[in-house]
């Protein structure tokens, strides 16, 4: 749910130390002025004008744990006296900044990087955490490290490479759990994650070992870590690939015992930045009257695939990871509920347009479409629909993957 508003966040978290307005970051999203302040609150948890001060509050109180003169610290960030930034913090957190400090008060600037090697943090994979997901979600993932070491006895850190823009994967070892996988969150998407992951109890996806909800959207899940967990991505035969997916594909749906703490896949695809109505004010029309299009098809499909169940939400190749005997397992499942068969977008979008080994050549696309066709029974004409939704809500404004995904849509098959 964040990224319709993640590259306005991004400004935010890069331009602290200038004078930040709210139109800008409105019309940065795509947003009224108005539907910005609504989302941004429901995003948050937060007023625009709030969130920007207590961001502005934490770098400075950072950079005077790091070793800054308070004063000059307090300058940068837009504060006119030290006086005006201690009443501010107060209010924010209840006690003096001194008093947040004790904790960390013996520590220098050098023991503070101390803390990065400590759970095999590089310099550069800190500097892709802070690329990727900003300084303020760094410092979270240092602050909290302690208390997701202690709760489950976790030692043997080592960082995963594969930084997602609302998460860092950590894999462990756990006195508790043996083997495992920590993932430190920021965005409400964990909740939904857990959830699923609960729902379904380790069947055809990876267990939910324990839940640490922070504050908002931060937080923290540790999951089981499966052997030798290869990717179905990093199979080499697209043909091979195609067949697990259709092999797995009737396994994993099932009826969401809390529907309540899912969104709907309608509400996903429709009520966000991509498809929504304030897209029109974006200056990329083309995208505009995509999404207009998508939008249309997905509503005339809903009448036949109406289904209510517990979808992956984002099932591409790389989400199905190997645990042996030829065997996968799911991870990284979104959590929303829909019809199974919006869930083979996803599959198709990632082998043609996204991921490491994808080549947008229609023959690949066709190849895949007429197998799934036969091995799950499900129409020409709905594969390439779904396909075609997936590409608009999933490429990020990449107008050429969805022109591609366009193309094979329109692409009539001989038999139909």
């Amino acid at each position: 749910m964040q990224d319709c508003i993640k590259p306005s966040l991004d400004y935010i978290e890069q331009n602290l130390k200038t004078d930040i307005k709210t139109e800008e970051l409105a019309d940065m999203a795509g947003y009224s002025v108005t539907h910005y302040r609504r989302m941004f609150g429901r995003i948050t948890g937060m007023p625009v004008a709030g969130y920007i001060s207590k961001k502005r509050i934490n770098h400075a109180l950072f950079e005077i744990l790091a070793g800054k003169k308070a004063i000059d610290a307090v300058f940068e960030y837009g504060f006119d006296t030290y006086a005006g930034f201690y009443k501010a913090f107060v209010k924010m957190y209840g006690c003096s900044p001194m008093q947040y400090l004790t904790h960390y008060k013996n520590l220098t600037t050098k023991e503070l990087e101390a803390i990065l090697m400590e759970y095999n943090l590089t310099k550069t994979q800190k500097e892709r955490i802070i690329e990727r997901n900003g300084n303020g979600f760094y410092e979270k993932v240092l602050e909290n490290f302690d208390l997701y070491s202690e709760k489950w006895k976790l030692i043997d850190f080592e960082f995963n490479e594969d930084i997602g823009w609302h998460h860092v994967t950590f894999y462990c070892k756990s006195e508790l759990y043996g083997d495992c996988v920590l993932k430190i969150y920021d965005d409400d998407e964990l909740v939904c994650e857990y959830n699923a992951l609960l729902e379904y109890g380790g069947a055809c996806y990876v267990k939910a070992l324990g839940y640490e909800p922070g504050d908002h959207s931060n937080g923290a899940m540790l999951i089981e870590r499966i052997f030798p967990g290869e990717t179905l991505g990093d199979e080499a035969s697209f043909e091979k690939r195609t067949a697990i997916f259709s092999e797995l594909f009737n396994e994993m749906h099932t009826e969401p015992k809390n529907p309540d703490i899912y969104y709907s896949y309608t509400k996903w695809v429709t009520d966000n930045g991509r498809f929504g109505e304030d897209i029109s004010k974006r200056e990329d029309k083309e995208l505009y009257t995509h999404a207009l299009k998508a939008k249309e098809i997905y509503t005339e499909m809903l009448p036949v695939y109406d289904k209510k169940l517990l979808l992956h939400g984002n099932l591409n190749p790389y989400n199905i990871i190997s645990c042996g005997e030829g065997k996968y397992k799911f991870v990284n499942p979104a959590g929303v509920i829909g019809d199974p068969v919006f869930d083979t977008g996803a599959f198709i979008f990632g082998e043609c347009c996204w991921y490491r080994r994808s080549t947008a050549i229609p023959e690949k696309a066709e190849a895949i479409i007429d197998y799934l066709e036969k091995s799950l029974n499900i129409p020409n004409k709905i594969l390439r629909q779904c396909f075609y939704i997936t590409a608009v809500r999933d490429s990020c404004g990449d107008v050429g993957r969805i022109k591609f995904a366009e193309g094979v849509l329109n692409k009539e098959k001989r038999t139909l």
